[in-house]
């Protein structure tokens, strides 16, 4: 539970931020969180 938490709002800011459909997200939110 705790390990989806922060995940849906990296997943909900990329969506704002970059406004790109499911996959391109997906892989952007974990390159981003890495950094």
């Amino acid at each position: 539970m705790v390990e989806y938490e922060p995940f849906n709002i990296v997943k909900k800011t990329i969506r704002i931020k970059s406004k790109a459909p499911k996959k391109t997200p997906y892989t952007r939110g974990k390159s981003q969180v890495a950094i």
